[in-house]
């Protein structure tokens, strides 16, 4: 991106083009993202995974960070990549009869995501967002009760589709908040596959 010295006279004769081009948000930027992460999984998937029969219903939230960055080649079209976590918690669930009693998992899982992203500008600063594209993860999972603990990791790819919102806070400078869905994260065989629903704030700084 071409950068411009400007004297104090042609800084008022240039004012009004230069902040058309940097509404337009061409070219490269890099973020870092905060979010949070809903995790459903099959609750027999993952009884199977830990070697225990009839354990309930798994639903875990979880904080997310991400760095991402990409490009913009006009107003409506672009590519990106990020690096982040899907969750790192912990839950406790709850075996039902005859096996009562309790395991506690915990769960730590990233991704490295590529998506084509499109835009539709709707104000001079805001632009609504769609994104598809896949997201390669990394899943490692620990059960832990009865006097026993068992351990799984597995990797693999699942597609990945995202909506949100884009607004600039400066010509350089713009929030997002936006809407993610990972459709299969996780193996059955090893560590129990789950839908991942992410939704998180971004602040992204152009170039």
């Amino acid at each position: 991106m071409r950068r411009l010295f400007l004297t104090p006279f042609t800084l008022a004769a240039l004012a009004v083009p230069a902040a058309s081009i940097a509404a337009d948000n061409i070219g490269p930027y890099v973020g870092v993202g905060l979010g949070v992460a809903r995790v459903e999984g099959d609750a027999q998937e993952v009884a199977n995974s830990i070697g225990a029969p009839n354990l309930t219903t798994l639903e875990v939230t979880s904080g997310t960070a991400r760095l991402y960055g990409g490009y913009r080649f006009d107003k409506h079209f672009g590519i990106e990549a990020h690096y982040g976590t899907l969750g790192n918690y912990e839950a406790r669930v709850t075996l039902l009869a005859p096996n009562s009693g309790s395991i506690t998992a915990e769960v730590d899982a990233k991704a490295f995501g590529l998506t084509a992203n499109g835009y539709l500008p709707i104000t001079g600063d805001t632009s609504l967002m769609a994104k598809g594209g896949i997201a390669f993860w990394d899943v490692k999972s620990t059960g832990s009760g009865f006097g026993v603990t068992v351990s799984a990791s597995d990797t693999g790819w699942t597609p990945l589709l995202g909506v949100g919102v884009i607004t600039n806070l400066t010509p350089n400078l713009r929030l997002r908040a936006e809407l993610e869905y990972f459709n299969k994260i996780g193996k059955e065989s090893t560590t129990g596959d789950s839908r991942v629903i992410l939704v998180g704030v971004g602040l992204e700084l152009g170039f």
